[in-house]
């Protein structure tokens, strides 16, 4: 009682606790006293569910207690009131909180539609909406179209070297490059379509794509099993028409020095013509990648930044869940393969 008086209710509650501590030996009476007080201590310090659990305890060794349940109506209501302000002050704190994710959210949304604006992709009818399908509210295809799947993979890649921040193929270019490494003539030269691509990349008025590699595969033995088509491939440059616009396809058989090293890169008068962006042909780089690390080396030498990607190409999604995992969750190729020659 004397720590009620003095207002100290962590005492008083402390207190009631080391009389109940031999609650089996005391009688009825004193038990119902200390749980009485108890209950007070715990109803002054806003204790609210503490304190309610004190009185059904002390009602249940005495039902008839008057103030006890008077005490547990009081304290009921207070605790009910209790509850709803909280509730009001969540809710308060989730809005406002919700409101800044929604602004955060919108603001996103321009600078992404500013960077859309600004690259040269431009998707056709037919096509996945990219930035629906990123947020998730619609389905990718089938990509049973195994062509129009790896054109559209590119492109989306490019997109989204740009929402990364790295324009590299902006609308303003009338001339463009893309490289393949590692390219084979069952997949990029069978598959790839020029005009599927400059459908998609209007302002472009020349596009030239080179594809370097049919150098075949290493099997589990670690053999090497030669592309089937090798011998094949086309000896001059294929041209692609759309519109008054061109791609230009040239496939060269051989590792990127070997190629550089039979003239690779378009001149331009005097001026050779780098590649806007190069992806990595192949699905399984981090096999390849004593073989693909020349290249690398050789092209982020002038700018480490520049844009390289891993390809890869799938029949299940256009633009694919490979796609997607390629240009939001792969690290840049360009940077990583930078870090790993600086470190050895």
């Amino acid at each position: 009682m004397a720590y009620m008086k003095k207002e100290d209710y962590q005492a008083a509650d402390r207190c009631v606790d080391k009389a109940l501590a031999r609650r089996e030996a005391l009688p009825s009476h004193l038990i119902t006293k200390a749980l009485y007080r108890k209950a007070s201590a715990q109803r002054s310090m806003r204790r609210l569910d503490d304190c309610l659990a004190t009185l059904k305890d002390l009602l249940e060794v005495e039902p008839s207690h008057a103030a006890a349940k008077q005490m547990q109506q009081e304290v009921g209501r207070e605790w009910n009131k209790q509850c709803r302000d909280q509730k009001k002050n969540f809710r308060k704190i989730f809005d406002k909180l919700s409101g800044e994710d929604r602004e955060a959210e919108e603001l996103e949304r321009k600078e992404r539609g500013a960077l859309r604006e600004r690259c040269a992709v431009r998707w056709t009818e037919g096509d996945i909406d990219s930035e629906a399908f990123v947020l998730g509210s619609t389905p990718a295809c089938s990509g049973k179209d195994w062509g129009l799947a790896l054109s559209r993979t590119v492109v989306w890649a490019v997109e989204q070297l740009a929402l990364e921040g790295h324009d590299c193929l902006s609308k303003d270019l009338s001339r463009a490059a893309i490289w393949f490494i590692g390219a084979s003539s069952t997949c990029e030269l069978r598959w790839l379509r020029p005009a599927e691509l400059l459908k998609r990349l209007p302002t472009v008025q020349s596009l030239e794509l080179e594809l370097v590699g049919f150098l075949g595969e290493i099997d589990p033995d670690n053999s090497r099993v030669p592309d089937p088509k090798v011998n094949d491939l086309p000896e001059a440059i294929v041209e692609t028409q759309l519109e008054k616009r061109q791609a230009l396809l040239r496939a060269t058989k051989g590792t990127l020095d070997e190629a550089l090293e039979q003239g690779l890169v378009f001149k331009d008068e005097t001026t050779e013509v780098l590649p806007q962006v190069c992806f990595i042909a192949h699905p399984q780089l981090h096999r390849y990648f004593t073989e693909f690390h020349p290249a690398i080396n050789w092209l982020i030498k002038p700018d480490p930044f520049f844009p390289v990607r891993p390809l890869h190409q799938h029949e299940n999604v256009v633009p694919s869940t490979h796609a997607e995992e390629i240009c939001a969750n792969c690290d840049y190729w360009g940077i990583r393969a930078r870090s790993i020659l600086e470190t050895g």
